[in-house]
Parts: C-alpha cells; structure tokens; sequence
C-alpha cells in the first residue's frame, strides 16, 4: 500500500466522526463505524487492515476520552481563561474547554483561576466544550508564562497604537500575531469580500514566512525553534501548528537522508493534531487548512502548467490561489455558506504587501524594547499600511460581490466538482450532469412567485421577501449577527428597516408591498405587519393574536394571515427551517410549511 499514513489519518478522521455521531445517535454512529470497517475490509490490503482499523479506533477513544473523561465534580477546578468576549468566557481545564457562568469581569484572557462551582455536563463538539461552570465564587493565581505572554500581547498591542492608528495597529497585530479581537466588523467584512480573510489569521504563509526569514539569518535549528515558540505566541492554531509539523518533517528527513514525502507528512501532522485535540476534526479552521494545502499539493502543479503563458511571479500565485480552492470551497460552501469571487484579484495583487506586513510586524516585536528600532519599524509598517488601504479601497470597488450559498447550492456544487473529476476519470456520460444542475440551480433560486418568510429573531420579526431574482431582508433590528446569517441564508440583495415608520416598495409589475409595525404588542414581543396589495385584493400577514381581525374582515377583499408564533430561533442558532414561508399566486396565499 503506497503512502499507508494518508490512509491511517483518513481513518483516524471517520473514527473521531464515528464517536462523535454515536454521542448523540448511536445506533447512526454504529452504522457508519461498521460500514468504514466494512469499506476497508473490501478495499484495504489485508496485511493493512489491522493498522488502518487500529487508526480509526484510536480516533473514537480519542473523543471518548477528551469529552467525557477527566472532569470531576470537585467543586475547585483549577482554568485558565482563554477566550473572553462580551456574551461568554470560555477556560481550559485539564486541556479541555469549559464555558464560565458568572461575574469575570475583572478577569483578564490568560489569567489562571482557583474557581468554586457547579459543573454541568454540556457538549458543543464543534467548539470542543464540554461543559459549564456556574461560579460561585474564584480567585486569581498568580501569573505563569502563558498569563505573560497574554499580558505582553496586549501590551504590544497598546505600543503600536502609540505609533499608528487604532486600525491599522488592529490590522498588525491581526496579520503577524493572530490577534483579531481589536478589529471592527467592517474590516473583517473588506477582507471577506477580497478573499484574503486568512491573512488576519495567522496560518501556514504566516509562519513559511517567519521560518524562512530566520533559517537565512540563524539555521536550521534555531529557526525551528523560534517558529515553534511563534506558535505559542499567536495561540496554537491549527495551521500554524500544521505548518509546523510539516516544515519539521521536511527538515529532519533530509537530515537523515531519508526522501520527504508531502502527502505523507500533511497526513502524520493531522494524526498528531487530532491524537491530542480530537474535536479538532469539526473546527472550520482545522478543515480549511488541511483541504486547501492537500489541494495546492495535489493540483498545483498541473494549474502551474497550464498557465505557462503568464509570467513566473503571477503563474506562481495565480496557481496557487486556485488550487488551494479545488477542496477548500466546497467545505467553505457548507460550513461559511460564502464564497469571495475576487480572491484571486485579492491575492494577487495584496499578498506580497501581507507579507512585508508579516515581516515587519515581527522585527518590530524582536525590537519592542528598543524604541529607536521599534519606532523605526512602525514609520515602514505605516508607509506599507497606507498603501495597503489605497489598494483595498480601489479593490473594494472592483471586486464582485460575495456569493452567497444555501444548502442545496452546497450540495450542487459537490455533485458538480464530483461529476469534473469523473468525467476526467472516464466517466464520460457524466459530462451532461454539470449542465443539469446549472439549469437546477438556476431554477432553484428564481422565485416565480412572490413568497414571505417570517423569521424569529429573538427580540422582534425579520421578513425576507423573495420575487423572481430579488430578495429584500426588512427588520426594525441594527446591523448585526443575526442579520449577517439571514442575509447569507437567503442570499439578500438588499436590507430595509420598518424601525422609521413604513417601507412601501413594488415588487414586481403587479404586487405592491407595505411593511409595518405593529401596534400591538404582546410578551413585550415587536412584531411586523406585511400588506400585499394584488390589483384589488389585499392580504395581510401579521402574528399579533391580538388584532383585531374582525374590524379588518368587515373590509372587502382583505385576507388575514395570522402567523404562528411557536417557532423560538435563538439568536446564535440561526436555522431557516424553522420559519414560516407563504407564497402568493394571483392573490391567493399558499403555505409552503
């Protein structure tokens, strides 16, 4: 069996997949667990089976192991705070993840505690949380290596703003150390749509980067060293950990004058990365890495060569700016339900400036000490920063916008990359289905009729109102998160707000729209009211049980639409089939729950 520890990571994977299914559905769990064992019985080489199926068990303990092993209810537990944001706080104990429950409002990222509580088993897989702590009461150890490096990024963070603006010292400490809590939405949103969001989280090019620059100034060792110490520092991501372990491999095989193998090391630092942090399987970020690095080193080089024609530099990344999407945008269709159309312009022409940021950025760390050499280094990444923001604001105009993706866009998408790859396998008849589902997707978004989708937010109604290629999201809410998932979820072309009073628009050339909000009120609950007015026949939606129907009925031509209330959406829990959609068809309402 040629390159067996590709075959063993896959293994390992279906087995973390495998215990995390049986945790929730085990019967389901079960079924798929039997039926990989079954696969490899039939496809694996025999004197392989024991090893391949010894990698997918390891993955099922691994996850019984981090998720249900280890936390006692002692009433102390010794954490570390990790990640603290306005709505929770999340600590490491026993090198799993805990959410906090209680006043820390005083306490810092970094900071160890002695805290008194009450554990609640609660999973969240994808986050690797296994549970809560309501706190009682905690008290504050005192500060180790890691609370001081949490402690000195802030500080370093403090010092560039001395220097630069609060964006761009956001934007430095975002791109060379990982830091993004300081950046605003907007800045994340320019980044989306210019396809270069990795580069405000340091990854893989940020460490190639790094090592390469010190291998040049102090060999081999040192630098591997110093890279290490970097993944400390910008918070041991997934990909800079993979790059890492990757880079590792490639140096200490040619040392032993043993032949290096990318495949084959991409698949043992996934085995070492999933050993320790299991859940790391369903972490987007742990995803996107590994399929974007398998596919620049499965499909570069054949993109390399069909683009000959450009020059050396360009061909270079323009290749791998594709290739890296070949595995990756499928998995971001799924998980994202987005896709930036313009990475390639944005990597293309704002890459090379990211990595003088990189660089930069990073000497200004070795000299933050020495102010003449600090100050000195902030004057460039000013000069570079500026020129940053003249490029993206001229990209920002040229870019086409982000492409937004439900469900069955995703799943068309797969059929359609797997139907590539088997034509070019000799599938021939295969070459008509890339056709077929273009004519499907097309049709699937184009709403012949006019349909209203009522959606609980939490706090009040949002509508989406679709007609043939339009579709209008209206709310009395703010920007915010919730509205960013609506919009991807439907794919809004455009936001409007009933919080001033009435939105009166057409939609199309026979229906005419009226959104407003309601004057009853009912648990304190604001609602929105929708009039469709069709030639002569109004219909009103509304989900005040209060209102008074009978008054409206006595008007001639009037319908009304009293909307359930039953589906409660949390607002972090976004899920679309939990609405209500009601579609119009000359006047007449059809509910399409």
């Amino acid at each position: 069996m040629k390159k067996p520890l590709a075959f063993f990571s896959v293994a390992l994977c279906f087995g973390c997949l495998s215990s995390l299914v049986c945790i929730s559905n085990f019967v389901l769990g079960a079924v798929i667990a039997a039926s990989f064992l079954a696969l490899i019985i039939i496809t694996i080489d025999k004197n392989y089976f024991a090893q391949v199926s010894g990698f997918f068990f390891i993955g099922m303990i691994s996850i019984v192991l981090y998720f249900n092993f280890g936390i006692y209810n002692s009433n102390l537990y010794d954490v570390r705070i990790i990640n603290k944001s306005q709505y929770y706080t999340v600590g490491s104990y026993k090198n799993r993840k805990i959410l906090l429950i209680g006043d820390l409002k005083k306490v810092k990222e970094g900071q160890k505690l002695v805290i008194e509580g009450e554990f609640t088993r609660e999973y969240n897989f994808s986050k690797g949380i296994v549970g809560s702590i309501n706190i009682m009461k905690y008290k504050l150890q005192n500060d180790d290596l890691i609370t001081k490096i949490y402690s000195f990024k802030i500080n370093l963070y403090n010092k560039f703003k001395n220097y630069l603006s609060k964006d761009k010292a956001s934007l430095v400490m975002a791109m060379c150390f990982g830091d993004t809590r300081n950046l605003d939405s907007q800045q994340k949103d320019d980044f989306q749509k210019m396809g270069v969001i990795h580069a405000i989280s340091v990854s893989g090019f940020h460490l190639a980067v790094v090592y390469a620059v010190f291998e040049k100034l102090i060999g081999i060792y040192p630098s591997l060293a110093v890279s290490f110490l970097y993944v400390i520092f910008t918070g041991n991501q997934p990909s800079t950990i993979r790059a890492f372990l990757m880079i590792f491999f490639v140096k200490f095989s040619k040392k032993i004058y043993k032949t290096y193998d990318s495949i084959s090391s991409i698949a043992l630092s996934a085995i070492i990365i999933l050993i320790v942090k299991p859940y790391y399987i369903l972490d987007i970020g742990f995803q996107l890495s590994y399929l974007s690095t398998l596919s620049i080193l499965l499909f570069n080089k054949e993109i390399t060569k069909k683009l000959l024609f450009l020059p050396t530099k360009i061909n270079e990344s323009v290749s791998i700016s594709l290739s890296s999407q070949i595995l990756s945008m499928p998995c971001a269709v799924f998980s994202i339900k987005n896709i930036s159309t313009g990475f390639l312009i944005g990597n293309i022409v704002l890459l090379p400036l990211y990595t003088c940021i990189v660089l930069i950025g990073n000497l200004a760390l070795v000299f933050s000490s020495i102010d003449i050499l600090f100050i000195f280094c902030n004057k460039i990444l000013n000069v570079v920063l500026t020129s940053i923001d003249g490029a993206t604001s001229i990209l920002l105009g040229i870019c086409p916008p982000i492409v937004y993706f439900n469900k069955q866009d995703a799943w068309t998408i797969v059929f359609f990359i797997l139907s590539l790859i088997l034509y070019k396998n000799g599938a021939k008849r295969c070459k008509y289905i890339p056709l077929i589902l273009i004519v499907f997707i097309l049709i699937h978004n184009y709403c012949f009729l006019p349909q209203i989708t009522y959606v609980n937010s939490g706090k009040s109604d949002s509508i989406v109102i679709k007609y043939k290629n339009s579709t209008y999201l209206i709310t009395d809410e703010p920007s915010g998160k919730n509205l960013n998932n609506y919009k991807k979820e439907f794919k809004t072309t455009e936001i409007l707000s009933a919080r001033d009073g009435k939105n009166r628009f057409r939609l199309g050339d026979n229906y005419e729209i009226i959104v407003s909000m309601s004057d009853y009120y009912k648990d304190k609950l604001k609602s929105m009211k929708v009039e469709v007015i069709y030639k002569n026949k109004n219909i009103l939606f509304t989900r005040d049980n209060d209102f008074p129907v009978a008054e409206m009925n006595n008007k001639k031509n009037y319908d009304i639409i009293i909307i359930p209330k039953d589906n409660k959406i949390a607002p972090l829990d976004f899920n679309v089939e939990n609405t209500y959609s009601y579609n119009i068809f000359l006047g007449r309402v059809l509910n399409l729950n």
